[in-house]
């Protein structure tokens, strides 16, 4: 087995997080999922009027931070993005997205061009993105084996425990 090693540097400090092979204890992967009730609704009785707050292992949080800061820094540093792409990129939202669109439409009819757009509802697609591909486009941009399996089972496996009204109950779940 060999080992990974992430060096992240943070405000003139390093952090460094070295481990071998790409197992997350079982441990770690328990969620205890508690309910937070919405605020202002007129009534308490659909699972819409609740936010879910997944409670997850400290080292597991700080762990995911670390290698989260070790892909910001270091491997999209060097290999960067699609620049229009809009998600998991700083000063970048749905907004400014949407503004780029309007720019774009206004300038065509300004210029007495016709504007044609298509719109694709993504709704849900990182739900369904496969693994595989979420992995292969990590070793595309050269990130090591070793994180990304760890990665990859971080994605699997999971215990949620759930307790609401008195009622308690656990279940697995695959994210």
């Amino acid at each position: 087995m060999g080992y990974s090693q992430l060096y992240c540097k943070r405000d003139g400090r390093s952090l460094f997080l070295t481990w071998q092979g790409s197992l997350v204890p079982a441990m770690w992967r328990q969620v205890k999922v508690v309910f937070i009730p919405k605020p202002r609704r007129n009534s308490y009785c659909g699972s819409g009027d609740f936010r879910p707050i997944s409670l997850t292992s400290l080292l597991l949080k700080t762990t995911e931070r670390l290698v989260d800061r070790f892909l910001r820094d270091e491997i999209l540093a060097f290999k960067q993005l699609h620049h229009d792409q809009h998600a998991y990129q700083a000063g970048k939202s749905v907004e400014i997205a949407l503004h780029q669109l309007v720019l774009w439409v206004e300038k065509a009819l300004d210029q007495q061009e016709i504007a044609l757009g298509v719109f694709h509802d993504i709704e849900g697609e990182f739900n369904n993105t496969s693994y595989d591909s979420m992995c292969a486009a990590l070793a595309r941009h050269g990130v090591d084996y070793i994180i990304i399996r760890w990665i990859r089972a971080i994605l699997e496996g999971w215990l949620a425990m759930v307790t609401l009204g008195g009622l308690s109950r656990s279940e697995g779940l695959t994210l």
